[in-house]
């Protein structure tokens, strides 16, 4: 007999500087140790320079053929991850002996719970020298369509799309 137990979900503050709760996820995801004030200035630090770099023209980023400039660092935000986040996601199921993967599609949750975890990975594989330098390099890279982040997105889907043929197991009882 199982047990159906739902976890408890916690509501997290909007962030101070622009009241944005993707931010705040951003910024609980890249804090270690419960030092939240030098996360934030990671991330703020990180976008701030890139939305400045990229509207002084210092960095050209073409998205689609053309120019892009963000009108705000939210906006920025919203593109790194439209560009980050993954629509689906591969999953092992054993039938008849046999381990497959299958592919799955994922919520828009869990989607940027995922992208999330990607850019706070990439901070630990970059070789700049400050944090801030690295979230900056890593939010250019993924605008670029280059990057740790980017290629953990390509790497699931070409993934998932070879294994297309086992999508009819996904509704299957085991």
């Amino acid at each position: 007999m199982t047990i159906d137990i739902t976890a408890i979900k916690f509501d997290i503050e909007p962030d101070f500087r622009y009241n944005s709760f993707v931010f705040a996820k951003l910024i609980n995801k890249i804090m270690k140790s419960g030092k939240k004030s030098i996360a934030e200035k990671i991330v703020y630090g990180a976008f701030e320079k890139v939305f400045q770099d990229i509207s002084t023209g210092a960095v050209d980023v073409k998205i689609s053929g053309s120019i892009y400039k963000p009108d705000s660092v939210i906006n920025l935000l919203d593109s790194v991850l439209q560009k980050s986040m993954i629509g689906i996601e591969v999953v092992t199921k054993r039938v008849g002996g046999s381990n497959y993967k299958i592919p799955k599609p994922i919520s828009p949750k869990r989607s940027l719970s995922i992208a999330f975890s990607w850019i706070a990975q990439s901070l630990e594989s970059r070789s700049e020298k400050t944090a801030i330098e690295k979230l900056s390099a890593e939010v250019l890279d993924i605008l670029n369509d280059r990057g740790f982040t980017i290629k953990k997105k390509t790497e699931i889907e070409k993934n998932a799309e070879a294994n297309r043929a086992f999508a009819h197991l996904l509704t299957r009882k085991s």
